[in-house]
């Protein structure tokens, strides 16, 4: 086996697991052997304990320390030559998430939710640059809010769930020179009724893009558009149609303060990547 992928199947399993046997981390090797054969760490065969032992009882304790403190080193410094060049643009991808079992039933004598998280996500690097606890007497809105107050937003576009389809969250991003991507839904009923009239109106023009299974139809909306000053920036509505499914189709709409539609369809495409490359792996993998 070759050292580096035996070491980080072995850091993966305590990572996910916390401290083990040898037998046991052969065991959850052997558990999760298409998932590590997927990141390419496994060939046909997984370890036994035997290979396990050997290798963790020969290596220095100091030197395995220095390599994986340079192993993590020599991958931010990979991440950092695959930034982004200037004048393009980051993806940034904004959610809560619960973290299961940090909090206490209903049926206990002191009943506690759930620890909420606040995470932004760039889904361009593939790394998640804040994440922030949320207080029991607050939810997602105001944090975010905050939180995208104190950030550099030039070049981003800020994808978001419709709890965050909110004018001040718009007008922050906006402000911030960033470009909000957000999904409207019946929070917003007056915006949903509105967008629904005018993707309806056939005299209405529309752009539409057929994109991996979905529609995406584009709505650029005139300057003197009377929501513009209510909805800081707004320039477009999107309406996604999922046609993946023939008994059941999905429907999206989305605001944005841009018109340029290629980053329409990016945005709209990568909203996901936040629960798909985040969240799902912190469940499914960790036990989150």
């Amino acid at each position: 086996y070759k050292l580096s992928n035996l070491l980080m199947l072995i850091f993966l399993v305590i990572l996910q697991y916390g401290k083990q046997s040898y037998v046991a981390i052969a065991d959850y090797i052997e558990v999760g052997r298409k998932k590590y054969r997927k990141y390419g760490l496994l060939g046909d065969h997984c370890p036994s304990h035997d290979p396990i032992r050997r290798v963790l009882t020969l290596l220095s304790a100091d030197s395995l320390q220095e390599n994986t403190l340079q192993g993590f080193y020599n991958f931010l410094k990979q991440l950092e030559a695959h930034t982004l060049k200037q004048g393009d643009y980051t993806h940034i991808g904004v959610d809560g998430k619960e973290i299961r079992g940090s909090g206490r039933g209903k049926h206990t004598k002191n009943p506690l939710r759930n620890i909420a998280m606040l995470n932004i996500y760039d889904s361009s690097l593939g790394t998640c640059i804040m994440s922030v606890p949320i207080d029991k007497k607050e939810n997602e809105i105001p944090v975010a809010q905050r939180l995208i107050r104190e950030m550099n937003l030039k070049n981003n576009v800020i994808t978001a769930d419709a709890l965050h389809c909110q004018k001040e969250t718009a007008k922050i991003i906006h402000e911030q020179k960033g470009i909000y991507i957000l999904t409207v839904k019946d929070n917003q009923k007056g915006l949903v009724e509105e967008i629904d009239n005018r993707f309806n109106n056939n005299r209405i023009k529309k752009k539409k893009f057929k994109q991996d299974g979905r529609l995406i139809e584009i709505i650029v909306l005139p300057k003197t558009y009377v929501l513009r000053d209510e909805w800081k920036g707004l320039k477009a509505y999107a309406k996604m149609t999922s046609t993946k499914r023939k008994d059941k189709q999905c429907l999206r709409y989305f605001i944005s303060n841009t018109d340029d539609e290629k980053l329409i369809i990016e945005g709209i495409e990568k909203r996901w990547l936040i629960e798909n490359d985040l969240h799902r792996p912190k469940d499914i993998d960790f036990g989150e």
